[in-house]
């Protein structure tokens, strides 16, 4: 795929992580769209269908497990995701593994290795 065509739905609720992923994203020449609840998360995947889902599991309007059920079926079951929250539990961690995550951080996370895992995605 080609970087240039690339879109990278980032769905989070705090809106300064959402804008400091969207001028990383920038850097490495993608572009991206945001949205901070799971109805605009739902929509943007259907108007622009995204390349790559960043998104987090604890969302208004929804969880980003059901987020990601939506896009899927929207998008496609092979849409990557990547997951991040700043939930500590094991049990969402193990739940985000169903869904078969080229990523999942922890909040705080390194953003390096975050854009090293879109970067490898795309």
């Amino acid at each position: 795929m080609e970087n240039e065509k690339a879109k990278i739905l980032i769905v989070e609720d705090d809106r300064d992580i959402a804008n400091t992923l969207e001028i990383r994203i920038g850097a490495l020449g993608l572009d991206s769209i945001v949205a901070h609840d799971a109805a605009i998360a739902t929509k943007l995947a259907r108007d622009h269908k995204p390349s790559l889902v960043i998104l987090d599991i604890g969302l208004p309007g929804g969880d980003g497990f059901e987020v990601a059920n939506r896009v899927r079926r929207i998008v496609g079951a092979s849409t990557p995701l990547i997951f991040i929250t700043a939930n500590a539990r094991k049990e969402i961690r193990a739940k985000a593994q169903d869904y078969n995550p080229i990523a999942f951080f922890q909040k705080p996370y390194h953003p390096e290795e975050l854009m090293a895992a879109v970067g490898s995605a795309i």
